[in-house]
């Protein structure tokens, strides 16, 4: 079986690009996969929307039997099922990692109608679309803990902290990104709890990393200052640029998901996944035994976190969820 991908795929690395990256893994060798790339940076092995001929791209939806869209910019979306699934009649699939824009709502909902299947990350995006071909499903899939090792600086400052007793909470971006004016993955947030914890000598620290610095420097600078003038160096690392995230995540005593706004995490998943303990806001609803505080809200951060990361249990939610077969089945089906 044919299945052309589309989507972000890394670098940079974001929870939709490392959907992709492992859903490319997982399907194989029962499909054989052609990937067309939306990311801003630009890779040698994987043909770019930004600088593919409009007749290799009609090709490779051509060549295909599943053309599965992950699209995160909303244009991109509906020009892809356009052209796939009503032009050329494809067998088409769309996963909406978000549905933070509802512009043009009654043609999204046009397009997804023509599509074979349109998954939803988030159960409340069932009743959003109100479609009868919607099915939800995660973006988790498992992640591989082999690969690039923790950045040595990184596993320095970790290891110094962990000789000292010293709890560590993981957290990460995809980039500094703003919603109506409130920081979207809430860094701001997370250098207040580290001021708390130096206010209050609390035995914990912070690794927040930020994956794509390059459209936000000026924000991720700011940042550095702030921490630098509030001298919170011993309690927040801020690091720039694509990691292991996995790998830290288990390095980890608790990871924090900070976001103002949110679909299904992929971040929450895998933590849940590897055992590690998860405070996430209340924004949307979340996983089974992810815990929660009110959302900008930095006592009920501050008070959550000190309850959880001191707590000697962990958590162990890793299933035996046959994720491979699910899209297997799924394509077989379109087919």
């Amino acid at each position: 079986m044919k299945v052309c991908l589309i989507g972000p795929f890394p670098e940079p690395v974001g929870g939709v690009s490392v959907h992709l990256e492992r859903l490319n893994t997982l399907l194989q060798p029962e499909c054989a996969v052609e990937m067309i790339d939306e990311s801003s940076i630009k890779k040698e092995t994987i043909p770019n929307i930004r600088n593919f001929q409009i007749w290799q791209y009609l090709s490779a939806l051509w060549r295909a039997d599943i053309v599965h869209i992950h699209s995160s910019i909303l244009l991109f979306r509906l020009v892809h099922i356009a052209l796939a699934a009503i032009v050329l009649r494809k067998k088409t699939i769309v996963t909406l990692h978000s549905m933070r824009s509802l512009q043009l709502f009654w043609l999204q909902k046009f397009l997804y109608r023509n599509c074979c299947s349109t998954i939803v990350v988030n159960k409340n995006y069932i009743n959003t679309l109100n479609l009868s071909n919607t099915v939800h499903m995660p973006a988790f899939l498992p992640p591989s803990i082999g690969g690039d090792a923790i950045p040595a600086p990184m596993l320095e400052w970790l290891d110094e902290k962990k000789r000292q007793g010293i709890k560590i909470a993981a957290s990460n971006a995809f980039r500094l990104d703003d919603l109506d004016g409130v920081d979207l993955y809430g860094l701001d947030l997370a250098i207040e709890l580290a001021d708390k914890f130096k206010k209050d000598n609390d035995p914990a620290a912070i690794i927040y990393v930020v994956s794509d610095i390059d459209k936000s420097a000026e924000k991720f600078h700011k940042f550095e200052r702030e921490i630098k003038d509030k001298n919170l160096a011993d309690h927040i690392l801020l690091t720039g640029g694509a990691i292991n995230f996995p790998a830290l995540v288990k390095q980890s005593d608790l990871v924090l998901r900070l976001t103002c706004t949110d679909g299904d995490a992929l971040t929450i998943r895998e933590a849940l996944w590897l055992g590690v303990n998860v405070l996430a806001s209340d924004v949307v609803e979340r996983p089974e035994n992810c815990n929660l505080f009110t959302n900008r809200d930095i006592d009920s951060l501050y008070q959550m976190t000190k309850k959880i990361i001191f707590q000697k249990d962990q958590i162990n939610t890793t299933d035996g969820f046959d994720y491979k077969n699910w899209y297997l089945d799924l394509y077989k089906g379109q087919s």
